[in-house]
């Protein structure tokens, strides 16, 4: 499986981190291959490509840069990731913008967004179009968007906190169970947002 991880990298916060702890993780499985598209220079730039992980570095200065937009539809256009994993708001836009212009073109991956705020969803957010979501925390899980304009069809449960530590294994792939991660499936079309088993080691 092949994942393309994309992340505005403005700032190096709790978010950020979040996203080296999974590249990291997710290093360790042999089945999975990863790149991370994100802002030129920034910190989680530097402190993924310290993790082994592949970094494409973009221009990224407005929130939604079209210069970052096109280096992601022609990173995904090169690679052909199975899933485009979204860290944060503008990052989701970007992928839902980019799968429509890959879907075009004949390619067209799935969008996974991760969700780390209890805000409610704005109507026009671009949560409501990709295809699963991923929840930090039960509050976070209990307001859910709808994924391509569906509600989820499937949601799992927590386990304690679900934000990952230096111990815990994040998912290896999007259509497997988990145990610490809570994730919203979508409808029939989606992925059925089951993530493997992880181990806290």
């Amino acid at each position: 499986m092949r994942v393309l991880h994309v992340d505005a990298g403005r700032e190096y916060r709790g978010g950020q981190n979040q996203v080296r702890l999974l590249v990291r993780e997710l290093a360790r499985e042999p089945a999975v291959e990863q790149r991370l598209v994100t802002r030129r220079d920034s910190e989680l730039a530097r402190r993924t490509a310290a993790e082994g992980v592949a970094v494409r570095e973009v221009p990224w200065t407005l929130g939604l840069d079209p210069r970052a937009w096109w280096r992601l539809v022609a990173e995904a256009r090169a690679w052909r990731p199975d899933v485009i994993h979204a860290h944060n708001s503008h990052a989701v836009t970007l992928a839902v913008w980019a799968r429509g212009w890959l879907r075009r073109a004949g390619a067209a991956p799935r969008v996974v967004a991760t969700r780390r705020v209890v805000f409610r969803v704005s109507p026009r957010s671009a949560l409501h179009r990709v295809d699963a979501v991923v929840a930090i925390s039960e509050a976070v899980r209990s307001i859910p968007p709808r994924c391509a304009g569906r509600p989820p069809s499937r949601s799992t449960s927590a386990r304690g906190s679900a934000c990952p530590t230096e111990r815990r294994s994040p998912p290896t792939s999007p259509r497997s169970s988990p145990r610490r991660i809570n994730a919203h499936a979508c409808g029939p079309r989606g992925p059925r947002g089951r993530f493997a088993p992880t181990s806290t080691g």
